[in-house]
């Protein structure tokens, strides 16, 4: 089989991703794994070829990168490693990042550790020589990407059903009980909207019309039951798309002053998760989340969302949108179309500028200084696809 050139390909991605970061392209390119002229993997954390990051973000916002600095590589290192299963074909230099990848990952917040798990638990089930050990390692790893200390499931219902699978190939003495328990599990979190009733009403919907094919979690399942020979009719009737998180959630996008923290789309629980735990690792930054139904800000002190003013928090997230692209005069122009009155606008953004005084005890001189837009702070939002596109005022 042809191979192909790791160095090239690992180049190409990162040119391809980085084009609108242009001063962060060797950075990250430096940062990602790629194979020496010996033909040996390169380790992403190795310091030689670190540079000394001391950038600031510009535009006066002022968010040190070098304390996220980690964050970054085991992200970017997660994101190669997923590209990488799919394009080379030398499996041992893969799985080999993904177990580097995995131990980094291990320092940081959910959900970072339950997904490095998940992608190298993949790559031990695709071996060759897949012996028993192997086989209880994946299996191992799938538990903890199924976050199995939890009753959340940030990552779905996908590391259950593939570890169904591994405890099928291992076929211990009470494998059979195990998976028949998975099963019910994964049916369960797939089955979010809970009782026959609910499911029935959702059949109704417009929005639940038939689709081509079943989202993927249900049609594993389907799979499942059939291959290992369990209950099909406890899946019966959970086709429905409005099923999916990312349906009934919505699509969530992290956006941050943070300029190393891609936006990248996810669901509900994933977002939160990994928000809470920059939250949590911060705890001077300021935090909030914003949909059609929610506008909320999370409070440092008794670590839970509180009510906030949907008008605000669109201002602030839609200048965080910007951020990336130091556009930050089509803001206005975005919120307020057809050339209606500045004066809501401006009122709107002086409550915010007091709002976030008020969170983070910052002089309200330092916030929108000198009309700019500049934040003195790290600020982390989750925003979700249907949020609204302009202000109500």
């Amino acid at each position: 089989m042809h191979k192909i050139d790791p160095a090239r390909v690992v180049k190409e991605i990162s040119c391809r991703k980085l084009h609108r970061f242009p001063h962060w392209s060797e950075f990250c390119f430096n940062a990602r794994f790629s194979k020496s002229r010996t033909g040996t993997w390169r380790n992403f954390a190795e310091p030689a070829q670190m540079p000394a990051v001391s950038r600031v973000a510009p535009t006066g916002i002022g968010a040190s990168v070098v304390d996220v600095a980690e964050l970054v590589q085991v992200r970017q290192a997660i994101e190669e490693t997923n590209e990488a299963k799919l394009i080379y074909d030398d499996l041992a230099g893969v799985t080999n990042l993904a177990r580097e990848t995995y131990l980094k990952a291990r320092t940081l917040h959910r959900p970072w550790p339950q997904l490095a798990a998940y992608r190298l638990a993949h790559l031990l089930m695709r071996s060759e020589d897949r012996t028993h050990e192997i086989l209880l390692e994946a299996e191992k790893l799938f538990a903890e990407a199924s976050d199995a200390s939890t009753q959340t499931q940030l990552l779905g219902a996908m590391p259950l059903i593939y570890r169904m699978a591994a405890l099928h190939l291992l076929d211990g003495p009470d494998a059979q009980e195990k998976i028949a328990d998975l099963f019910d599990l994964a049916i369960r979190v797939l089955d979010r909207q809970g009782t026959l009733q609910e499911r029935e009403t959702l059949r109704n919907l417009p929005h639940a019309a038939v689709t081509p094919l079943q989202r993927s979690n249900f049609n594993l399942l389907e799979l499942a039951s059939y291959l290992l020979n369990l209950p099909y009719a406890k899946i019966s009737g959970l086709g429905t798309p409005l099923l999916d998180p990312f349906e009934w959630e919505g699509s969530w996008t992290l956006r941050s002053n943070t300029i190393e923290l891609p936006e990248r789309r996810c669901s509900l629980a994933f977002a939160e998760a990994e928000i809470e735990g920059l939250l949590e690792k911060y705890p001077g930054a300021v935090g909030f989340r914003l949909s059609r139904e929610r506008a909320e800000w999370w409070n440092r002190d008794n670590h839970s969302w509180e009510n906030g003013n949907g008008d605000q928090l669109l201002i602030l997230a839609k200048l965080l949108e910007k951020f990336r692209s130091d556009d930050f005069a089509a803001i206005q122009r975005e919120l307020v179309p057809g050339g209606r009155s500045n004066n809501q606008f401006d009122q709107t953004k002086q409550r915010l500028k007091k709002q976030l005084a008020r969170i983070t005890g910052v002089d309200r001189q330092e916030i929108f200084g000198r009309g700019s837009w500049a934040l003195p702070m790290h600020v982390f939002g989750i925003v979700s696809n249907d949020c609204p596109r302009n202000l109500e005022c």
